[in-house]
């Protein structure tokens, strides 16, 4: 996610990180280091991008799928994609909105929005930049053995997801998966979405460290045990809530706090 440079703050390890790191010990050995996309590996602006994309998007199934009230349907889809509904995959909670108007089942449904992806969706590559830091932060983690996995909000099918990696030119040697709603019956800052990304990696959540910019979709992933990194470039904290991270600061402390990782 993405919004204007916090102000003020020290970098490096603040007040809250050092406590994290005083009650798991100083010494940080890891298996696996979690990205976060929008934001993070890749600069967007959410707000602007979906002022713009999702209109679009509603204004397609409206024309070419014959789908009445699409931007309600897609506002209540999200919705009920973000809130706990244990044993269903985000793919086909996202979906259920949408079966009164089409014949179609999920993946029908998924295979008729391709055409939108192929020919529409990429004109938002403009709303988005390319972070070169973003590819040494991965490369680090993989020359120390490190497991890579990007987490992004598993909102999206694989297609869309892998889209915006491409944008921020993320060479894919240097992870293993990208998180999308047909893998995963949670979402950010859900704790059971983090369980689903450390079993996926083949991890304990506690030997996982989380990378991102939003304090509550990203330093959620303490809850689950896993350590945190807080990139404030783009910080988000919008309900000003605690910096629950082992470390905190821009891309150049990030590279630094990578570089300093144990790997087990």
């Amino acid at each position: 996610m993405h919004c204007p440079r916090a102000a003020g703050g020290k970098a490096g390890l603040g007040g809250s990180a050092q406590g994290e790191m005083a009650k798991r010990g100083n010494k940080v050995s890891v298996k696996a280091v979690l990205f976060d996309l929008d934001g993070t590996l890749l600069p967007t602006d959410t707000d602007a991008f979906g002022a713009a994309y999702i209109p679009d998007i509603a204004s397609y199934m409206e024309k070419r799928m014959n789908i009445p009230g699409a931007l309600g349907l897609i506002m209540q889809a999200t919705a009920a994609t973000a809130a706990l509904h244990p044993g269903r995959l985000n793919k086909d909670v996202f979906f259920a909105p949408f079966a009164p108007y089409t014949s179609l089942n999920a993946d029908g449904f998924e295979r008729e929005l391709d055409d939108y992806y192929n020919r529409e969706y990429p004109k938002f590559k403009a709303l988005c930049s390319v972070e070169p830091r973003a590819t040494e932060a991965l490369r680090i983690c993989r020359q120390k053995g490190l497991r890579t996995a990007i987490a992004t909000n598993p909102f999206f099918p694989q297609q869309v997801a892998r889209m915006r990696v491409d944008w921020a030119e993320i060479p894919s040697e240097l992870y293993e998966f990208i998180t999308d709603y047909a893998h995963h019956a949670y979402t950010k800052p859900h704790v059971g979405y983090y369980l689903e990304v450390a079993e996926q990696l083949g991890v304990r959540a506690e030997e996982c460290v989380m990378v991102g910019n939003d304090a509550s979709d990203d330093l959620s992933a303490v809850e689950a045990g896993m350590r945190a990194f807080y990139l404030t470039d783009y910080a988000i904290n919008k309900n000003h809530l605690p910096e629950r991270c082992d470390g905190r600061g821009s891309w150049n402390e990030l590279l630094a706090f990578l570089k300093a990782l144990e790997a087990e």
